[in-house]
């Protein structure tokens, strides 16, 4: 069976680095994951206006790598988050370290994507 392909590239726009997620980020895809989101300097945003699944794995990549740069006093944030992944940031809490509200990246402006 053939796997959906998926796309990992980092952008820096100045404040630091936009992560773009496309298609299945899972198992197969979270070295390249962990090694996007291992940025030494400035804020990351996570754009996965095309990210069609997150399992468990690229999930726990994402909170560890939030929680890293939390502690360095650093931005870490998602946004354009479908429906479906923004229902298990939901069940999961992620949505509340990854989503902070007032700061134009909360659940209901994820959902329109």
């Amino acid at each position: 069976m053939d796997r959906p392909e998926y796309s990992i590239r980092v952008e820096s726009d100045g404040d630091g680095h936009v992560v773009h997620l496309v298609g299945d980020i899972d198992l197969s895809a979270a070295p390249v994951l962990r090694a996007a989101l291992h940025t030494e300097s400035g804020d990351v945003v996570l754009d996965m206006s095309e990210t069609t699944f997150l399992d468990s794995t690229a999930i726990g990549v994402i909170v560890a790598s939030w929680k890293r740069h939390h502690e360095e006093g650093r931005r870490f944030v998602a946004r354009d988050v479908p429906e479906s992944t923004m229902h298990v940031f939901e069940l999961t809490g992620v949505d509340e370290l990854l989503l902070p509200p007032g700061d134009g990246h909360d659940a209901g402006s994820a959902r329109r994507s």
